[in-house]
């Protein structure tokens, strides 16, 4: 990388600020960092200048003020990803007894539509009982296949706010 480019990179400054401070136009700035001219004489003064004072500040120690404001961050950063993981175990724990219920109330359905249907020992079925016991094993069926899709939503959002939690607890880590 071009040295006028990693001035002006280490300062933070842009392209239009740099230009301006050196008293130069941005063409004239942009041509220097590609290489293709030379800066003008006073602005390669003061680019000079700025290089030693990058330097110097490079052997300098970062403020403790700087420091401490970046130690503030990390710790609110730290803060906020800790609450994140507790909400996302919430969720996942709300996730689950979700699909506890779930799969109790499918159980106690599947339960319930196989029980017999109440006939006279010596009557053989009629069509209305044939047809209630149609009924019957269809509603079974369509209701696995619901309940199966819901399982299979709440196994996916659970899935999901592990890998969230696991992200947060891994960006904490020092």
């Amino acid at each position: 990388m071009n040295p006028y480019k990693q001035i002006r990179i280490r300062l933070g400054f842009t392209q239009a600020e740099m230009a301006t401070y050196l008293g130069i136009n941005l063409p004239q700035l942009g041509m220097a960092e590609i290489g293709k001219r030379n800066l003008p004489a006073g602005a390669s003064g003061r680019m000079g200048l700025l290089e030693l004072k990058c330097q110097e500040a490079m052997k300098q120690e970062i403020p403790t003020v700087v420091t401490e404001r970046i130690t503030k961050q990390e710790a609110e950063t730290r803060k906020a990803m800790e609450d994140r993981a507790v909400i996302t175990r919430r969720k996942i724990n709300k996730a689950t007894k979700k699909l506890t219920l779930l799969r109790e109330e499918k159980e106690r359905l599947i339960l319930a539509s196989r029980l017999p249907i109440p006939t006279e020992p010596d009557d053989e079925l009629e069509i209305p009982d044939l047809q209630l016991k149609l009924l019957q094993r269809e509603s079974v069926e369509k209701l696995e296949r619901n309940f199966g899709l819901e399982e299979a939503r709440l196994l996916l959002q659970i899935d999901v706010l592990a890998f969230e939690a696991k992200r947060a607890m891994e960006i904490m880590k020092p």
